[in-house]
């Protein structure tokens, strides 16, 4: 086997445990999650030791194929929905959506901004026809 092919063997082996590897400066190399290296074979950690310029040479280039974790990504399930705990979303157009899911940013702002409208425009009425605060701390 040639260096080459070697390094991308390890690439993908550790890609098919669900390893990912990112290259840091000129000779570094990153796995996430970090305890991957830990769980490696002496065997594998001996090529990663030998090959290591050649590794991230491939990692910074691409050419181990992403093609196929993108296939293992694609077959896992879509993750539950942290307000209505289904799998996937009840969505929008269910009766339950409104009481389960809570406001999102946007509409916080837009009912902010049409509260504030609202409490500008009567108190200018208050003020033009000299009526008292609508509240109790005058």
């Amino acid at each position: 086997m040639t260096t080459d092919s070697d390094a991308i063997a390890w690439v993908q082996a550790l890609q098919a445990r669900g390893v990912r590897l990112k290259a840091h400066g000129k000779k570094g190399l990153a796995m996430v999650p970090k305890s991957a290296y830990g769980e490696m074979s002496p065997d594998e950690r001996a090529t990663l030791k030998r090959h290591k310029a050649t590794i991230v040479a491939v990692v910074k280039g691409g050419h181990y194929a992403p093609a196929a974790v993108e296939s293992m990504a694609a077959k896992a399930p879509p993750a539950p929905c942290k307000f209505c705990y289904r799998a996937p979303c009840i969505g929008e157009s269910h009766e339950l959506y409104d009481a389960l899911h809570p406001l999102s940013e946007k509409q916080q702002f837009e009912r902010r901004i049409a509260r504030w409208e609202k409490d500008l425009r009567e108190m200018k009425i208050r003020q033009a026809y000299d009526l008292p605060s609508s509240t109790w701390d005058l």
